[in-house]
């Protein structure tokens, strides 16, 4: 019997939103941190946060994730109008998620992960988490 990783995710989003139209600038969802999440004690085992984008105009995008703290995942990026991209970022829990005393399959809680849109609009689809969970066998 023994420790064992296995790859979990989270469908954050699956059809589309578009931000940036009417005032509308921010969307915030939320992302349950899985049982037995494995904090990030080395890069490769930070969560990876997928997700599809489409801008009508030329428009910046901020990603945080936010808990006791926020995080930015993915900041003040440029995109040029009309394109359809797929993003991956990898982001840890360090500093937003206080993951003392939290033994393996003990539940951690959620954080939000925020989208913003600056001039847009833009429109986001199928947002995912992907994450490492650790159990025991």
């Amino acid at each position: 019997m023994g420790l064992l990783i296995a790859s979990d995710y989270q469908v954050l989003l699956d059809g589309p939103i578009k931000l940036g139209q009417r005032g509308e600038f921010k969307e915030q969802f939320q992302w349950f941190v899985p049982k037995g999440f494995l904090f990030a004690t080395q890069r490769r085992d930070a969560a990876v946060l997928s997700f599809n984008i489409r801008t009508e105009n030329a428009a910046e995008v901020r990603v945080e994730a936010i808990g006791s703290g926020p995080t930015v995942i993915l900041s003040g990026t440029p995109l040029a109008q009309g394109l359809t991209r797929t993003y991956q970022e990898t982001f840890d829990l360090a500093g937003i998620v206080n993951d003392s005393g939290n033994s393996i399959g003990t539940p951690i809680g959620s954080l939000l992960i925020e989208f913003s849109v600056k001039e847009g609009p833009a429109t986001f689809s199928d947002i995912v988490v992907h994450s490492k969970i650790a159990f025991n066998e």
